[in-house]
């Protein structure tokens, strides 16, 4: 009898811990929590900035960490959280930084709050949108700027003419062509005037009364505040002295690019070589210029202006961001009243993105954890995550995404669920690298049997257990009383159910053997 009580006792038990089981694992549900980030609405950014945002994690959960992650990630934006992986309520602040070369338009922020232990994405998740406008950047250059040079240095003219010079006018860089330099001079001698043209031309007109005698006379640049001078003689012959015969013919040259064309992948830099050469006369500072190079080509040349002859280098700098295709360039050489043109072609092709083999190793720890490690060939560096995939028996499917550093990652994810789990890291791509994902790699979680550590520690499971052992208890209680009773009023034949006496060894109805 006693050993059907007990039989009894342990299915009750058994029903009890399995509701007090279904009972816990609905205990989280009713604790309110939730997400919310400030502010909501759209904002602005520039390229190369950054945005803040205050994430609020409100309400509780007892016994969960609540990890703040944004998925999908967007190419060329990062985010950082002051706080993380902490337990509600608790605020974060988000920074949001725009790579230098994002191309503008708007893109959406997937924010994500993820309760420890639960599937990743699934319905336990909280999850809230916001949108930055990336704008268009606004185009840098050199502090302002300019170059002044007369030309030819020297002249002769008999009083009552006009001598002619050029000015040139070079600025630091392209975007300020075409800023308006005030020109004035100073050192002409008695009866002369100046008068110039938009082209450049200075005009000095001489009378038959200035006295002969050369005169050295400063032309005066100023725009914007920079002030640039440069000097010039002339010389004032009287009428009855002829004019020297030419011992040199006029100043010329020659200009000469090479190659006529030139192939460079965005990102990257190439050369032209530029060659000024001397063909007749004395020479004459001659300088350089480009046309046509775009916003995101940065073209520098090296010398700027020199004598003839001399050699030029035109570096061209192309940007990750620039357009590809071909860029037609025109070089112009100008100096003594002369100006030469040169035209070459500057082919931008695509950039080559670079395809990282990525590894992983995964082992189980404790029979409760998944421990990953891997790598990156070569080295992504950087601000850059990778995502872990943690797929596992009937389709459930966890995804973390993991900081790289120094081109390593780690990560480790708790469970108990048994069975086969596999695990995969893909890599999603920027400006340097191309989106990769490793071979998956398999890991087995056993099953495990009666765990006495966990009931102990759950109260719930001490209350049941408790109330299991009075049942127990008053059981046997009600059993010993049945048996004290028995004893008072005889014993019976087990087979016959006969009244026996004291003391008979066999019942004298059947003659069964009593005990």
């Amino acid at each position: 009898m006693l050993n059907i009580v007990c039989r009894q006792a342990r299915i009750f038990l058994i029903v009890l811990l399995f509701a007090g089981i279904l009972s816990g694992s609905l205990v989280h549900e009713v604790y309110a929590w939730d997400l919310s980030i400030s502010p909501a609405t759209p904002r602005t950014v520039a390229p190369g900035g950054t945005l803040h945002y205050s994430v609020y994690v409100t309400g509780t959960l007892p016994g969960k960490r609540i990890q703040l992650l944004v998925s999908p990630p967007v190419l060329g934006i990062s985010t950082s959280f002051t706080l993380n992986n902490m337990y509600a309520p608790y605020t974060s602040t988000m920074a949001v930084y725009v790579s230098p070369t994002k191309a503008p338009g708007t893109y959406t922020i997937y924010l994500w709050a993820h309760p420890e232990g639960e599937p990743f994405p699934g319905p336990a998740n909280k999850q809230v949108t916001v949108q930055i406008i990336v704008t268009t950047p606004t185009p840098t250059a050199p502090p302002f700027d300019f170059t002044l040079m007369v030309s030819p240095p020297a002249q002769q003219v008999v009083r009552g003419t006009t001598a002619q010079y050029k000015i040139t006018i070079t600025y630091s860089h392209p975007y300020y062509s075409g800023t308006v330099v005030t020109v004035n001079l100073v050192g002409l001698g008695p009866g002369m005037t100046w008068s110039t043209t938009t082209l450049g031309d200075l005009y000095i007109t001489t009378s038959p009364a200035t006295p002969i005698g050369p005169y050295t006379f400063t032309v005066i640049g100023s725009a914007s505040g920079i002030i640039r001078q440069a000097s010039a003689t002339l010389t004032v012959l009287a009428e009855a002295t002829p004019t020297p015969t030419p011992t040199t013919p006029p100043f010329d040259f020659t200009l000469t690019v090479s190659p006529e064309t030139q192939t460079v992948e965005a990102g990257k830099s190439t050369t032209f070589t530029v060659i000024v050469t001397l063909t007749s006369g004395e020479t004459t500072p001659v300088s350089l210029v480009a046309k046509g190079i775009p916003p995101s080509i940065e073209g520098t040349f090296n010398p700027t202006v020199g004598n003839p002859t001399y050699t030029s280098t035109l570096t061209l700098n192309v940007q990750p961001s620039a357009t590809p295709g071909p860029y037609p360039l025109t070089i112009i050489a100008s100096g003594g009243g002369k100006a030469k043109t040169a035209e070459v072609t500057l082919t931008v092709r695509m950039k080559t993105l670079q395809t990282p083999k990525i590894t992983v190793s995964a082992e189980v720890v404790g029979n409760e954890a998944i421990i990953v490690s891997g790598s990156t060939a070569p080295p992504i560096l950087g601000d850059a995550t990778i995502q872990i995939t943690y797929s596992g028996p009937g389709g459930e499917r966890i995804v973390h995404s993991i900081k790289i550093v120094g081109g390593t990652f780690n990560d480790k994810y708790s469970t108990t669920t048994p069975g086969v789990w596999t695990v995969t890291a893909e890599w999603l791509g920027n400006e340097e690298y191309s989106p990769a994902r490793s071979q998956p790699v398999s890991v087995t979680i056993e099953k495990k049997g009666f765990d006495l550590t966990t009931i102990m520690s759950n109260p719930y499971y001490l209350a049941i257990i408790l109330l299991a052992i009075l049942v127990i208890a008053l059981a046997a209680a009600l059993t010993r009383k049945r048996g004290s009773a028995q004893t008072k009023a005889g014993r019976y034949c087990p087979k016959c159910g006969a009244a026996v006496k004291p003391g008979e060894i066999f019942c004298p109805s059947c003659g069964e053997r009593l005990d």
